[in-house]
């Protein structure tokens, strides 16, 4: 579409990965409203909303729409802006379970597939890292990948033996400055859907969810808050302490499982 992409063409500075995002929420809602962007009305914003299931992403669309807006239809922008403050919702994380875990990765046969989601899996990085990672970022005798996360903060996050050899194997023929997974973050959300429903996975997944299951898994195995934090590149120790009340309801529901 023609404004969506003059907007982000003015967005000078924002990551390619970001714009994809943007063009992907954008796009959406124009086609859902059918409508140009000169005639949307805070109705139309209202009836889209409402078809957001969760309310983290209510909030992440209304803030895009204000964005788009801004220039455009200041009062639409304002009205945007206000109701992502309005949007009130709990904090919640999801994870997967060994046997849910076990249950997506027996319905992958693609090697590259198998190899991303591990990595995601084992590492706790972000999608946005993932599809940036190179193979000039991977240190294979100290089994690390550096990657470059918010605000362009670099860090080393590692990988287990057990995942080592694959992907030696599979950065062999690479050159240096060739990414691991050409792939959009929309393309991976897609993959990542496709093999959860493959698995009879009832919850809502997306490849963040492996970043919560790794960090459940850390700290369920004793590792440090502290180091969890680095690892998974927290400027502040708060969003990392959430991770530790979803450990003690694991403990509680494997307690009574066991118990009963």
């Amino acid at each position: 579409m023609k404004e969506v992409e003059d907007f982000l063409r003015k967005k000078i500075g924002m990551s390619e990965t970001t714009k994809e995002h943007y063009r992907y929420i954008l796009t959406s809602f124009f086609e859902t409203v059918g409508k140009k962007p000169d005639e949307v009305t805070e109705d139309d914003i209202v009836n889209f909303i409402k078809r957001v299931e969760k309310k983290s992403s209510q909030r992440t669309y209304l803030q895009i729409l204000s964005s788009f807006f801004k220039e455009r239809n200041p009062k639409l922008s304002e009205f945007c802006r206000n109701s992502a403050r309005g949007v009130k919702y709990p904090f919640k994380r999801v994870y997967l379970t060994k046997e849910e875990a076990e249950a997506f990765f027996r319905q992958i046969d693609n090697f590259r597939d198998k190899l991303m989601f591990a990595i995601l899996l084992f590492t706790g990085v972000r999608v946005s890292e993932l599809i940036n990672i190179r193979k000039k970022d991977i240190d294979m005798d100290e089994l690390s990948i550096e990657v470059v996360g918010k605000e362009s903060k670099a860090r080393k996050v590692f990988f287990p033996e057990k995942i080592a050899n694959a992907l030696r194997k599979y950065i062999n023929k690479l050159r240096d400055d060739d990414r691991l997974f050409p792939l959009t973050r929309v393309e991976v959300f897609q993959l990542c859907r496709y093999y959860a429903k493959k698995a009879g996975i009832k919850k809502r997944i997306s490849p963040h969810v492996f970043r919560h299951t790794f960090a459940v898994n850390f700290l369920k195995k004793g590792g440090s808050i502290h180091t969890l934090q680095q690892l998974l590149g927290h400027s502040s120790l708060a969003p990392t302490t959430a991770y530790l009340a979803m450990v003690g309801r694991d403990l509680r529901e494997e307690y009574m499982r066991v118990m009963r």
